[in-house]
């Protein structure tokens, strides 16, 4: 017969924002893949003159995203497979540490939210500006 170990309520509450957070570092993943394209393949091509500092500057940015989200996919997973070892009763729950590794995680992820959005913020403008600039230009 198959013994069962249950969490806490607080381990069970982290695992549950760890499951969210890892799905939106997909999502973000998945986002900022596309990004990229959008600026190489797409608008590199559609502008012209194309702005290169700005395209640089965004490539630059959101480079450093994608680090920070390595991170955070690095650091979310670290803390799940802790709470899986703990519900497979293979380590001992320590709440302290867990709390403390979820604090650094709330954290990690408003920061990377945060630079996520200003990010995207960006980019959206410096498409509409390369819009406006090839509406004038072909008028």
């Amino acid at each position: 017969m198959e013994t069962t170990i249950s969490l806490s309520v607080p381990a069970i509450h982290y695992y549950v924002k760890a499951r969210q957070w890892a799905s939106d570092l997909e999502f973000f993943k998945i986002e900022t893949a596309f990004f990229y394209r959008l600026l190489n393949d797409y608008f590199i091509r559609v502008v012209e003159p194309a702005p290169l500092e700005a395209i640089k500057e965004m490539v630059s940015k959101l480079s450093t995203l994608e680090e920070d989200e390595e991170r955070g996919i690095k650091s979310v997973g670290d803390q799940l497979k802790q709470l899986e070892l703990i519900s497979e009763n293979s380590v001992t729950e320590n709440l302290d540490e867990l709390a403390s590794k979820q604090v650094k995680l709330e954290n990690l992820m408003a920061k990377l939210n945060q630079e996520y959005r200003a990010v995207k913020n960006e980019l959206f403008a410096l498409v509409e500006s390369a819009i406006r600039d090839t509406e004038i230009i072909k008028n």
